[in-house]
């Protein structure tokens, strides 16, 4: 390989990265957050192991399942993580303690609109990311 070509395609490489680096920098940006919080006011767990809770005066949302991977709207919760959501779901309800669902969107905010739209007894689209407690 000739030195010209060499200088070549490092900055084709260069260019590659930087451009890459700049795409990945900027698609963050288009996702936001939007969270759910508020007091536990139900806490169910059906005969297909689905575990549901409602925040608040929010919908029951199934958020997880104790007996596999819980798939929908892009987002999965392991059936690692729906144990422990379960434990502390169990302790936070015993305690009167509040909790708050994380929920990837285009909107941000805290028990606002998307809350609501979220509908009682259906899969959530997507599921919780992240759920929090004090």
């Amino acid at each position: 390989m000739t030195v010209i070509a060499f200088k070549h395609n490092v900055r084709a490489i260069s260019r590659m990265v930087f451009l890459l680096t700049t795409i990945l920098g900027i698609c963050p940006l288009a996702v936001a957050n939007f969270t759910c919080s508020g007091q536990i006011t139900y806490l169910g767990v059906n005969s297909a192991s689905s575990l549901y809770v409602s925040v608040g005066s929010f919908g029951i949302w199934p958020i997880c399942n104790l007996a596999g991977t819980a798939s929908n709207g892009g987002s999965s919760v392991p059936i690692d993580t729906c144990k422990a959501w379960y434990s502390a779901l169990l302790t936070q309800k015993s305690q009167g303690s509040p909790i708050t669902l994380y929920f990837t969107s285009n909107d941000t905010g805290n028990n606002g609109p998307d809350c609501v739209a979220l509908v009682s007894w259906q899969v959530l689209s997507p599921l919780p990311y992240h759920m929090d407690y004090q």
